[in-house]
């Protein structure tokens, strides 16, 4: 009988039957699927056979040259000598076979230059992206098509019941204008769309660290250089006027309290913690991350709409297409705004419920949990404050000045 937790490998092994052209698999290559377990690999053989067995796999004498074959009933037979696993090609050409109706996955990749979507693949296709993640590769090919899996990051696999529910959702999705469009103005779906109309399965597959099952191979883990700040996908990308960081600060503070997110992941100029790296080049460092960050938070302050810097920066990231949570952090409120700001919903930093809800939709774009909203209460009640003081001027040599 086979156990629970090897179930995985018997369906592995069944997908690689019916994905095969010839409608073969040779015994060495099921052994592979095993994980290298060729009593597994017996097992699930004799399970095929649901018990019909021509002859004991345990008992043989040449188990090299067995060949098991499906049956138009859908049991199997084991022969000798013909070289491996093997499904009769009926059965693979039966348009009302159930097993036609096959799962579905649509994945969702990034790594350390970019994030996309390998749709609309069947278990066979998964089962040779995982094989490449468990030994570490650094790319494949499916169908034709290169992806790239080196300096992975996150992986994310989303099952659907058949090929006709996951076109449909995936068409729908991007008539929606639910995508993301990355630095290169290429278009992918976020695990936070793709959980909509499938079930997440990763834990399912994904059972190690990045080629895990390569022991000869020593995984060689990117560093972040004086003059490579793109090895690292930044989250957050914070743009204000350097005039507002106290407030910017204040900001910051809710959101790290909030989803325990490290200071690596958010850039913020005006803050040291946040800063770039000595060295670079700041103004094509900057300009890449405002299209490369998952989440964009203009803080909109009579300072910041007067600053050249934010100008560009909003623009650009508008002109993308991409996300952008605007929150105002001024008395002002809402009459700071000029287009295309107008046509964004903007949330003000002086309502605790608009400062939550820019909380929780940062953790839903970053796919984080959220912590308990009584653990940060006091982080944004000092940012409302700092918002609604008075602004006192000082007075300089007989002259007043305004901060």
């Amino acid at each position: 009988m086979i156990k629970a937790e090897d179930v995985k490998y018997y369906d592995r092994v069944l997908s690689h039957i019916y994905k095969s052209a010839n409608g073969q698999l040779q015994l060495a290559e099921a052994i592979t699927i095993c994980d290298g377990n060729d009593g597994l690999a017996e097992e699930i053989a004799e399970a095929l056979e649901n018990r019909e067995l021509i002859m004991n796999l345990e008992d043989s004498t040449s188990r090299e040259g067995t060949t098991l074959i499906l049956t138009s009933k859908g049991k199997a037979k084991l022969l000798i000598g013909r070289g491996g696993f093997q499904a009769e090609q009926q059965i693979l050409n039966s348009g009302n076979s159930k097993d036609h109706q096959m799962n579905i996955f649509n994945l969702y990749i990034e790594n350390d230059s970019r994030c996309y979507n390998i749709l609309h693949i069947d278990q066979g296709e998964l089962d040779l992206i995982i094989d490449a993640y468990n030994y570490g590769k650094a790319d494949l090919f499916i169908n034709g098509e290169r992806f790239l899996l080196k300096n992975l990051l996150k992986i994310k696999i989303f099952k659907f019941k058949d090929l006709k529910t996951s076109k449909k959702f995936i068409e729908f999705s991007y008539d929606k204008m639910k995508y993301t469009v990355d630095f290169y103005g290429k278009m992918y779906l976020e695990p936070r769309v793709l959980e909509v109309g499938g079930e997440d399965v990763t834990r399912n597959y994904i059972e190690g660290d990045y080629g895990h099952l390569n022991k000869d191979r020593m995984m060689v883990i990117p560093t972040t250089t004086p003059n490579s700040e793109q090895h690292f996908t930044m989250d957050i990308f914070i743009s204000h006027s350097s005039k507002d960081a106290e407030v910017t600060k204040a900001l910051v503070n809710v959101i790290r309290k909030a989803l325990h997110i490290r200071s690596k992941s958010i850039r913020c100029t005006s803050l040291n913690e946040y800063r770039l790296s000595a060295g670079v080049d700041t103004d094509e460092s900057l300009r890449e991350e405002i299209f490369k960050s998952k989440a964009f938070i203009a803080v909109i302050t009579s300072n910041s709409v007067d600053s050249n810097y934010v100008t560009f920066e909003l623009g650009a990231r508008w002109g993308s297409k991409l996300p952008m949570l605007p929150i105002i952090c001024d008395p002002a409120g809402t009459s700071l705004l000029n287009p295309p700001l107008t046509g964004i919903n903007a949330l003000s930093a002086t309502n605790a419920a608009q400062i939550q809800r820019l909380i929780e939709d940062l953790a839903k774009i970053l796919s984080l949990e959220l912590e308990p909203s009584s653990t940060y209460t006091e982080e944004i009640e000092a940012l409302k404050k700092l918002i609604t003081k008075p602004k006192q001027p000082v007075r300089v040599t007989g002259r007043t000045l305004k901060r």
